[in-house]
């Protein structure tokens, strides 16, 4: 299914940028995490 999932009346959605890659992300999620542990 692609589209927006909800419909807003006085702000209707858009698909802006593609979704992300995987693991594309997966260096970041990790290092805040570990932030968070301290």
């Amino acid at each position: 299914m692609v589209g927006v999932p909800m419909s807003f009346s006085a702000t209707p959605g858009s698909i802006r940028r593609h979704a992300p890659l995987p693991g594309q992300h997966t260096d970041e999620v990790l290092a805040e995490l570990d932030a968070r542990r301290l």
